[in-house]
């Protein structure tokens, strides 16, 4: 059995186990952003010369191609949401040790769980970025001809997204087979987190890991995504449009086109929101704050907001157990003791077609306007949250594998969620430190973390435009330049307890089991052309 022959040496740890089990370490095994379609400032930079004019009694409009290119920083941020107290800060790095390891400590990943030798010795470090290329098209028709401030906006942007965890592995000892010859190691962490590799034995089965693998240790294909991000469609009414002001209201829809989550990957690429249909409004509003006797120069200011509810999504999902950060990389077994023992990561087991929807998502942009001549000059603010996701686990008839509930081998299984009818289990103490082979608690749905899974969205971003129109010409062609700084909004567990923070086993004063901020901050540049007509 694999509680009595694996290793001979087993480091328990037990104190340690126990301030685990209270520690509240904000660990979130998926991180969901912003669309790269939902981007107010994006739309509004270069078109407050163009849109919303005043005595117009025919159609009118522009059309624009906005080709940007975008790069998350901070890249230490996106760690401690994955992983919480347990990177080390040179390199945002992973220790990964065995028991018998010299060094192990209670920063530890113990190297037993991942099928690795009990005196193993390696690490992981990570320089996790986000990249996207967009290539947005807009067009805004307003249909004065037929009714006075009617409006009609269409938008999309086609993205190409590439999210890259960066993880480099590292072994220093492979270590040795000595404690027990009939088993097998693996010799490379990385077989375990990205190969789905497992170690072989005479005496029980061993799964590998399916779910929440590493993503981009292997190759860049499993890093990037091409897709339309979302389908954005904008139906409005200016109520009050003068020459020198406008309000108005427009009621919005947004069609899904990016993908879903699936859960196999760590990290992995996603465009647009998560595959949600949104349904909201918003108001758009604009004042002129001075134009000279020529009107060839003129200072505005535009406000502009959108509001939208994001129906539910069926998106794979992988998770912890409660107050047991990391937990799904440690390993579950059933029929322990006979001649059918396996043992499986717990990601395998978790891992659960969900229903996921959020109430509220809003988007509010200042834009200050400068217009010299030909010339233009935009300065603006742009906010952007979305409320608290919503979590709901189906049952195994909404499996998403293969069509079919037979969901081996592959994420969304819902095993512990459909009632466990084989009765996985785990060492009441185990730990991603701390290993303990004697099963004495059957997994069940009550001890999975949801609700700590859950993360919110909050960013502040800063942009700037510069534009030049031909403005001779009935039709008119314009050619601007732009870019932004966006300040993503995050929770740390225990942020304000230092101590605590760089210890995973000191009980936080904090609670992180909750939902929390998770959001991206990224740069960006844009070339935006277009014209009026």
């Amino acid at each position: 059995m694999k509680n009595t022959t694996k290793y001979i040496h087993i480091t328990l740890l037990v104190s340690s186990a126990m301030c685990m089990a209270s520690a509240t370490t904000g660990v979130k095994p998926f991180l969901s952003f912003r669309s790269q379609g939902q981007d107010l400032a994006r739309q509004m930079a270069g078109s407050t010369n163009n849109e919303h004019k005043a005595d117009m009694d025919q159609h009118y409009g522009s059309f624009t191609i906005t080709p940007e290119y975008t790069r998350s920083f901070n890249g230490d941020t996106i760690i401690k949401e994955l992983f919480g107290c347990w990177y080390v800060h040179d390199c945002n790095t992973l220790n990964i040790r065995g028991a018998d390891a010299p060094g192990f400590d209670t920063k530890s990943l113990n190297a037993n769980w991942f099928e690795l030798a009990p005196d193993y010795v390696g690490s992981v470090c990570f320089t996790p970025v986000i990249q996207n290329f967009n290539a947005d098209v807009n067009l805004f028709w307003a249909m004065d001809e037929w009714v006075q401030g009617l409006f009609l906006r269409i938008q999309t942007p086609l993205t190409w997204t590439k999210w890259d965890l960066g993880a480099r592995f590292t072994t220093t000892n492979a270590g040795t087979v000595a404690p027990n010859p009939t088993i097998t190691y693996l010799d490379a962490a990385e077989k375990y987190f990205c190969k789905k590799e497992a170690e072989t034995s005479d005496g029980w089965v061993t799964e590998s890991l399916n779910c929440s693998r590493f993503c981009g240790c292997l190759s860049d294909n499993n890093k990037t995504k091409t897709r339309l991000a979302d389908v954005h469609v904008d139906l409005g009414w200016n109520m009050l449009l003068e020459e020198n002001y406008h309000v108005g209201l427009f009621a919005r829809l947004v069609a899904p086109t990016g993908n879903k989550p699936k859960g196999e990957w760590l990290f992995e690429p996603i465009v647009g929101n998560g595959h949600h249909w949104e349904l909201g409004g918003g108001l758009t509003s604009g004042v002129m704050l001075w134009r000279n006797k020529e009107e060839n120069k003129q200072i505005s200011f535009s406000l502009d907001a959108e509001v939208t509810h994001l129906f539910n999504a069926h998106q794979n999902r992988v998770f912890d157990l409660k107050n047991n950060p990391l937990s799904r990389y440690i390993q579950a077994v059933k029929n322990l003791g006979t001649a059918q023992e396996t043992w499986s990561p717990l990601a395998d087991l978790t891992s659960c077609n969900m229903d996921v929807a959020i109430p509220v998502q809003a988007d509010i942009t200042a834009l200050f306007n400068v217009t010299c001549h030909n010339w233009s000059y935009d300065l603006g603010y742009n906010f952007w949250a979305r409320s608290c996701e919503k979590l709901d686990c189906n049952s195994c008839d909404d499996c998403a594998c293969n069509n079919s509930c037979d969901c081996n081998n592959c994420c969304g299984q819902c095993v512990i969620k459909n009632d466990n009818t084989e009765n996985w289990s785990i060492a009441s103490n185990a730990t991603i430190n701390t290993v303990n082979y004697v099963a004495d608690v059957v997994l069940t749905n009550s001890m999975i973390d949801y609700n700590g899974a859950r993360t919110k969205g909050m960013s502040h971003k800063v942009f700037g435009h510069i534009n030049y129109a031909w403005t001779d010409r009935d039709i008119v062609p314009f050619l601007g330049l732009g870019g932004f700084a966006e300040f993503g909004i995050n929770d740390t567990c225990c942020k304000n307890d230092s101590t605590c923070n760089d210890n995973c086993t000191t009980t936080c004063s904090d609670d992180c089991s909750g939902c929390s901020y998770a959001s991206l901050s990224q740069w960006g540049v844009w070339l935006k052309g277009g014209f009026t007509f």
